[in-house]
């Protein structure tokens, strides 16, 4: 008997490589960096990063490691996260919680689909 193991990821996403060269694990945060580059080139924007690791501490004490999909700074090299979401799971949710309450001068903006079409991004 052989086994085949599912390679489709469990919710329909497709790795996807923007324009910058980046690997994504889906099409929607790919369109996202294509968007950053844009307004990084047009002066909107300072400059990004990609798959930031942030690390949730309550009391000293590490409760868990976020990956945060892209570190925004600003042109006043102040900063933000932005997250690209399709699916909203409830260990995400339970996730920005925390993060919310232990980073609550952060700024962290949830990107979705609906985000992307209205800069014209259809996929």
């Amino acid at each position: 008997m052989v086994f085949r193991r599912n390679l489709n990821h469990k919710y329909n996403a497709q790795k996807s490589v923007c324009q910058s060269g980046h690997t994504h694990p889906s099409k929607g945060e790919a369109h996202y960096c294509d968007v950053l580059r844009l307004k990084k080139k047009a002066g909107e924007i300072k400059d990004y990063e990609i798959q930031i690791n942030h690390s949730l501490s309550v009391n000293g004490k590490k409760i868990t490691v976020m990956r945060i999909d892209f570190k925004i700074i600003n042109s006043d090299d102040s900063f933000e996260y932005h997250e690209y979401k399709g699916v909203f799971t409830k260990d995400f949710l339970i996730r920005k919680k925390l993060f919310e309450a232990i980073n609550p001068n952060i700024i962290y903006k949830i990107i979705t689909k609906e985000f992307l079409r209205d800069f014209g991004i259809i996929y």
